[in-house]
């Protein structure tokens, strides 16, 4: 018998009515390994077909076999439906640096470096405050999954982007090319910007440039969802001009344990996803809900 294993537990309660599911299968068993943020040693398990990873970037369970077929978040305008969980962290500190500076959100211009599906979903949420909006994306001449119905504006350099923005949202991918692609020159450069959100990697930034920008209060506020690769130095600097304000309840600074994309609804949706991608494959064809 060959039998589905959960090597992380998925929020979706869906795999209590998959047959092919087995709490503690011998590894000689498994045919199916559902894994959402651990690695996998594919040594221990020599009859595997298929991983199912809820996630867009699937760099963790790499290098896959050849001969194992991997259901992920590959549908981006499904994704863009499904999954809004990082968009609503962005949205959330925005107002919350803001609210520490005792500043409103309506009417502020808001630069986004890399306008794929999640600052486009941010841009979404942000109609109602009547921001402009302005945007570095080599890749993206118009937006795929939504166009904002407001000022929107695509910027030619990143220059642009921060010296027209009061609010800079990191949302582009993680490579060598974008390696401290956020530096000095980017944070210094004549303009608006007074606010920097990272929900990317964080190696897309130079922290220190980072933590010298909210020294010198070039930056008013900075929040992060990552914090990999930083030092414990540096992450003692961002704490020594952290600011706590007990009349609004917000801080200056913000850093997160790489919980944007977690929210509960958005892993039970990408959760339910996978998993019926998969059983629809094991039903040869028929669709299952």
């Amino acid at each position: 018998m060959k039998y589905l294993y959960f090597l992380d537990k998925p929020d979706a309660p869906i795999y209590w009515d998959i047959p092919q599911y087995k709490e503690n299968p011998e590894p000689e068993e498994v045919f199916a390994i559902y894994v959402q943020f651990s690695s996998i040693d594919y040594s221990k398990y020599p009859n595997l077909e298929y991983v199912l990873c809820p996630c867009t970037n699937i760099s963790h369970i790499q290098p896959v076999p050849q001969n194992v077929k991997v259901f992920n978040l590959d549908n981006k305008e499904m994704l863009f439906k499904l999954a809004r969980s990082t968009a609503e962290w962005c949205v959330r500190q925005m107002l919350n640096l803001l609210s520490y500076n005792r500043e409103e959100l309506t009417n502020k211009a808001i630069g986004f470096i890399g306008y794929g599906r999640i600052a486009q979903q941010v841009s979404r949420m942000l109609e109602g405050f009547k921001v402009d909006i302005y945007y570095y994306d080599p890749d993206i001449n118009y937006p795929e999954f939504y166009c904002y119905m407001g000022n929107l504006i695509r910027c030619g350099t990143m220059d642009v982007v921060f010296a027209r923005s009061d609010i800079v949202s990191l949302n582009l991918t993680s490579d060598e090319s974008t390696k401290n692609i956020i530096n000095s020159n980017l944070l210094n450069t004549e303009g608006k910007c007074r606010y920097l959100i990272n929900s990317s990697r964080g190696n897309v930034l130079d922290i220190d440039a980072v933590i010298s920008a909210l020294s010198s209060h070039k930056l008013k506020g900075f929040a992060t969802d990552v914090t990999d690769g930083y030092t414990e130095g540096q992450l003692h600097s961002l704490g020594h001009i952290h600011v706590f304000d007990r009349q609004t309840q917000s801080s200056n600074i913000i850093v997160t344990d790489h919980i944007a994309g977690k929210g509960h609804e958005s892993r039970m949706n990408t959760d339910e996803y996978v998993l019926s991608q998969f059983l629809e494959e094991m039903n040869n064809g028929t669709k299952t809900k």
